[in-house]
C-alpha cells in the first residue's frame, strides 16, 4: 500500500485511541502492528468471497474490517467497509469492485497513518 506522506490525524483520530487505550503508547503500537499484519488477510478475504459471488462471506469479510479501522477512527474507510458489507447484505455484487477499490484506496492511507504515527510514538 502506497505512502501518502500526511499527517496520522488526518486519516486516524488519535485522541480517541490515545483515550481507548488508556494512554498505553506501547500498546497503542502493538494494535497498529497487528492491524497492519492482519489487514492484507482481510482484503484478500473480500477479493475471495467476491469472486466466489458469496455475498454472505462478503458482508462478514467487510464487517470485520470495518470494526477493525473503526478502533483507529478511520471514517472514511469504516464507511467504505460499511458500504461492502451492505453490498453483501443485498446480495447485488455489481458495485462489489468499485467500492473495493475505494476501500484499498483508504486502507492505504489508513496504513501509512499508523505506520507514521507507529514512527512517531516509537520515537517517545
Amino acid at each position: 500500500m502506497a505512502s501518502t506522506g500526511g499527517d496520522p490525524t488526518d486519516v486516524l483520530d488519535l485522541a480517541g485511541l490515545l483515550e481507548r487505550s488508556g494512554g498505553d503508547v506501547q500498546f497503542l503500537v502493538e494494535l497498529a502492528q497487528l492491524f497492519l499484519e492482519e489487514c492484507p488477510r482481510m482484503l484478500e478475504e473480500i477479493s475471495a468471497a467476491y469472486d466466489r459471488g458469496d455475498a454472505v462471506a462478503l458482508q462478514n469479510a467487510a464487517h470485520t474490517l470495518k470494526g477493525c479501522v473503526a478502533n483507529f477512527g478511520a471514517q472514511d474507510a469504516r464507511a467504505a467497509a460499511a458500504r461492502l458489507e451492505e453490498i453483501g447484505r443485498s446480495a447485488d455484487l455489481g458495485r462489489a469492485p468499485e467500492v473495493r477499490a475505494e476501500l484499498e484506496n483508504e486502507l492505504s492511507r489508513v496504513t501509512s497513518a499508523l505506520l507514521s504515527l507507529s514512527a512517531e510514538l516509537s520515537r517517545g
